[in-house]
């Protein structure tokens, strides 16, 4: 499918937010900066995937441990993926769009309003 994308805004952690109007609705999507749209990245397209929560967890592949953060997302084949981020845009992402932090450390859920 070929879809018309407007730019949404920048977010702090350098991807960019881009909608456009799918057959569910107004959809978005996220992109890097290796293309000009989520089209022509070289991920391809990956929808933010608002029926999971942000992730924030710890990364134990460092030592000592480090905060490991991502924004849920999927694919066009409903293939579910993530991609990391840091504390400032899944805040931002969080009171935007009303969407749940699960903090799988400790198994909590956060709201941010």
């Amino acid at each position: 499918m070929i879809y018309k994308w407007e730019i949404v805004e920048e977010l702090p952690d350098g991807h960019r937010l881009f909608t456009t109007k799918t057959e569910g609705g107004w959809e978005y999507a996220i992109a890097d900066d290796s293309g000009d749209t989520p089209a022509s990245t070289e991920d391809g397209i990956l929808w933010l995937d608002s029926s999971r929560c942000l992730i924030l967890d710890e990364d134990d592949s460092y030592d000592p441990q480090r905060e490991h953060m991502a924004i849920p997302l999927s694919d066009d084949n409903g293939n579910r993926t993530r991609t990391g981020t840091d504390m400032s845009t899944m805040l931002y992402l969080a009171n935007r769009f009303k969407w749940q932090i699960e903090d799988q450390r400790v198994k909590a859920i956060y709201e941010i309003r």
